[in-house]
């Protein structure tokens, strides 16, 4: 999207994906992940399957599970497309920016908990 940008956000970047680390320090939870989302829309191991491990110290929020970041930012285009000025747009797709906001927090919370655990079982040696 920036080429001119590349080497700025590159040493910026971190990849936080831990599918790697999972499927090398705790096989057996990450295939037993992997063939629970056998057949799903989206069949790729993620952020929520990891958050629902026990070893896990984070509680995900029941609404995390069905909601999607990408429909809610569809939804709030389509409406400021449509009306022109944030104050026109309806009561429920103001709900869906509260619940991105929400989703967003939760999501970089429970990275950190990912990150934590990870790195609390990761030898520096």
């Amino acid at each position: 999207m920036f080429p001119d940008q590349h080497d700025r956000i590159e040493g910026l970047y971190f990849n936080a994906n831990m599918r790697r680390w999972f499927r090398n320090n705790m096989p057996s939870e990450y295939n037993r992940l992997r063939a629970a989302r056998q057949g799903q829309y989206n069949s790729k191991v993620g952020l929520i399957d990891f958050l629902g491990l026990d070893e896990i110290d984070y509680t995900v929020p029941t609404f995390f599970e069905r909601f999607s970041p990408a429909k809610a930012i569809g939804n709030l285009e389509d409406q400021l497309r449509c009306h022109g000025d944030h104050k026109l747009i309806t009561g429920r797709r103001k709900s869906d920016f509260t619940n991105l906001y929400t989703y967003n927090k939760h999501d970089c919370r429970g990275m950190q908990a990912l990150l934590k655990y990870c790195l609390s079982r990761t030898s520096t040696d």
